[in-house]
């Protein structure tokens, strides 16, 4: 399966171009003070690599909102997207949900990755100069693998400790 090198390129631009909406240790995180869009709109959520995939394929915002109104926090939920609707659903527990699948899954699919590709893409420990190599291995070689991940993450060590 070829991965959609197109969505994967666009959400890195995105990211690159709006780091401010980049938050990559979980899969959205509200805003104390909305920032500028790509088209202009204010947005109150970062999402990670995988909840900018979701959104810019069409899938709904999650309603952040009603966190407030459980009394929960986004540390507490996760982030389900349902395939057929682009519904998004913010959950506490797994039961939840029925049609949901969790953002990572959504995510996968429509980047058509690999499961240890999709894995090494998501974590919450890369850097924005981490996803942009991942991201150039993946469409160069249509895949990744976590040895390669861990290659990149020591050379970053190494530059950012010569610095």
């Amino acid at each position: 399966m070829e991965p959609n090198k197109e969505l994967l390129l666009a959400v890195l631009e995105e990211i690159e171009k709006f780091p401010e909406t980049h938050y990559q240790a979980r899969w959205f995180k509200p805003l104390a003070t909305p920032v500028p869009g790509p088209k202009g709109e204010l947005c109150g959520t970062a999402y990670c690599f995988a909840g900018h995939a979701a959104v810019m394929s069409g899938a709904e915002v999650p309603p952040v909102a009603k966190l407030e109104a459980r009394g929960l926090d986004a540390s507490e939920v996760d982030w389900y997207v349902d395939p057929k609707t682009l519904a998004s659903t913010l959950v506490h527990f797994a039961s939840e949900t029925a049609a949901s699948v969790p953002v990572e899954h959504y995510a996968k699919d429509i980047l058509r990755l690999d499961p240890e590709s999709a894995n090494c893409l998501f974590t919450a420990r890369n850097s924005r100069e981490i996803l942009r190599e991942l991201v150039e291995h993946i469409i160069e070689h249509g895949r990744v693998s976590s040895w390669e991940r861990t290659k990149m993450l020591d050379a970053e060590w190494l530059r950012l400790r010569m610095v």
